[in-house]
């Protein structure tokens, strides 16, 4: 091939025409600016596998086109929508008063219940209405998560929103029909806070109904961690194992009922909650915290086995940055709920006269400067410095100085992060421009 009078001689071997790759081929071949804008710490690493990309673009174009839609709304269906999410909310609303009636109504008439003749002769019935409270409260929490679940799916709601919905619904559940059972037992050792009622005059508390109160609170604690541990078994052994192995030799759509979602937020809920019934048991009953790691250890193993066996990756997935500060923010509640009641019962409380270690004080506190006063001297000052003012404004300062730099810090990550999250942005519109001029000059290159 040379360069002769007209111009470049023709190949005598020319080579086949081959069309250059097309816009859509080479665009596959790209992250879409969705899927970069989704990904964070922690909810999909650098080189994921591609079911997982595909999964939350779809999740992602799902969201936009929910988004659509609503703003394509008019006035009269925009009122709809609301009056729905208005019923559906009201509806929520009357379970959860109604689980907490339930909740204080067993708790209140379970020594009524006891008293009766039928259930005094009946073993049986006398070991259900003893557990009448934590069945009733174990009851809730596995009936009331699935419907909050189909409410959710009715109100219109993008799928983040939804699982933010009914997240905060179950925490509003387990959190607080702990804390109504916690008032309850309350009402029933205080004698509803009249101190100066019969029952509750000698000795400041319902000495009659129970002379050792500390054992009942340690009691029903007890019972919430054992019945959570038998819902759970019950729930693996009855319901997810047969559903398996039932729908399994159904072929079709029946056959796929049969693989169930392992929705990670509601094991971390469970979590949350069995530390709360611990953090408020522990101080009653110091052997709880032992059993509650037992528990920990045969659920562990035993949803291992439902993971791999029965269940399927979820369809609604919980992006990294909520679950970075929803989390916590529940556990940190929790340990509020669980702090309310325990220290209650330590300052203003009288403990019982019967039994206990603090059967001869005026409160549980009452006990803790007389086992100071028989340490050593110079550990009484140290003790005693830590609560004066000379330690307390010093430390408070020092603990604002540290959150201040901490604050400017998590800030100054956050604008680093929201500036990379906008190169990625920028870089993959670059990849698609470029992969558009490379389309348009390998179509140019044809044409000649």
């Amino acid at each position: 091939m040379g360069l002769g009078e007209g111009g470049w001689d023709q190949d005598p071997w020319p080579l086949p025409y081959c069309p250059g790759p097309t816009l859509s081929s080479v665009l596959n071949e790209l992250p879409s600016a969705a899927t970069l804008r989704y990904r964070g710490p922690g909810v999909l690493p650098w080189g994921a596998l591609e079911e997982d990309e595909d999964g939350e673009r779809n999740v992602e174009l799902e969201e936009a086109q929910v988004r659509r839609q609503a703003a394509g709304r008019t006035l009269g269906q925009q009122a709809w929508v609301w009056s729905v999410r208005l019923l559906l909310n009201l509806l929520v609303v009357a379970l959860l008063g109604a689980a907490f009636y339930g909740v204080y109504w067993a708790t209140g008439s379970t020594d009524e219940l006891q008293k009766l003749d039928l259930v005094s002769r009946t073993p049986l019935l006398q070991l259900g209405v003893n557990y009448l409270p934590s069945i009733f409260i174990s009851g809730v929490n596995l009936v009331l998560p699935p419907v909050f679940k189909l409410i959710a799916s009715l109100e219109g709601y993008t799928r983040s929103r939804q699982i933010v919905l009914i997240l905060l619904r179950t925490v509003f559940l387990r959190l607080a029909s702990l804390l109504v059972l916690m008032v309850s037992l309350w009402g029933q050792i205080t004698c509803g806070g009249n101190a100066e009622a019969e029952d509750c005059k000698a000795c400041g508390y319902d000495y009659k109904e129970l002379p050792c109160w500390e054992t009942r609170m340690g009691q029903e604690m007890y019972k919430l961690l054992l019945f959570d541990l038998l819902t759970g078994l019950a729930v693996m052994l009855l319901i997810q194992f047969p559903r398996k192995l039932l729908c399994g030799l159904c072929p079709g759509a029946l056959g796929r009922l049969g693989t169930q979602e392992f929705q990670v937020p509601d094991e971390v809920l469970g979590l949350i909650y069995a530390q709360t019934v611990v953090w408020v048991g522990s101080f009653f009953c110091p052997l709880l915290p032992l059993l509650n790691t037992a528990k920990f250890l045969l659920l562990f193993y035993l949803k291992k086995l439902t993971l791999f066996s029965t269940c399927s990756p979820a369809s609604r997935t919980f992006r990294a940055s909520t679950a970075n500060f929803f989390f916590p923010m529940v556990l940190l509640l929790g340990l509020a709920v669980s702090a309310i009641p325990v220290l209650y019962s330590i300052f203003l409380i009288p403990p019982s006269k019967l039994c206990g270690p603090f059967r001869e004080q005026l409160s549980i506190w009452a006990q803790i400067p007389q086992s100071i006063s028989r340490l050593p001297q110079i550990t009484q000052d140290f003790l005693f410095f830590l609560g004066t003012q000379a330690f307390a404004v010093p430390l408070l300062l020092i603990s604002s100085i540290l959150m201040a730099y901490t604050l400017a810090l998590a800030n100054s990550y956050g604008c680093l992060i929201s500036e990379l999250k906008r190169q990625i942005e920028k870089e993959a519109q670059n990849k698609v421009f470029l992969a558009q001029r490379a389309v348009a000059l390998s179509s140019d290159n044809g044409a000649l």
